[in-house]
């Protein structure tokens, strides 16, 4: 059972994500605009998509100030654990344009919908609980 706090935490995870979300898809629409392919198109989407959530999330959703400084090493975590969940959605955005939808909008929230909860949990355990612990 998630407890008050935690389910504040993914609420203001969720915001994050949806502006990550809006970043990734005008992006992602301009190299539309250019005739780029809907697989390389979400190359430079993603990784402005991955700079502003980092920042997003180390401020708003898990509070990892440090001296308002990121720290190399949660920084190298975050990218990692980005990168993992990145290839869930890959896996899932191609999946969604195999398989069920020729439209990249619609597979770009089915591949963030099931990446969404990957990624929470792994920033939460991976990335800002350790930086926490690390600045105490």
């Amino acid at each position: 059972m998630l407890t008050k706090l935690k389910t504040s935490q993914f609420a203001r995870f969720v915001i994050v994500g949806c502006t990550g979300f809006l970043v990734e898809a005008l992006i992602l629409t301009l190299v539309g605009s250019l005739r780029w392919s809907p697989i390389w198109g979400r190359v430079p989407g993603t990784m402005a998509a991955i700079a502003a959530t980092y920042y997003l999330n180390r401020w708003i959703t898990f509070g990892s100030s440090a001296a308002g400084r990121a720290q190399a090493g949660e920084i190298a975590r975050y990218v990692a654990a980005s990168t993992a969940g990145l290839a869930v959605n890959w896996i899932a955005y191609i999946l969604f344009l195999k398989f069920l939808t020729p439209s990249v909008l619609l597979a770009l929230v089915g591949a963030t919908a099931i990446s969404m909860v990957f990624n929470f949990v792994t920033y939460d355990l991976v990335v800002f609980r350790i930086s926490t612990r690390d600045s105490r």
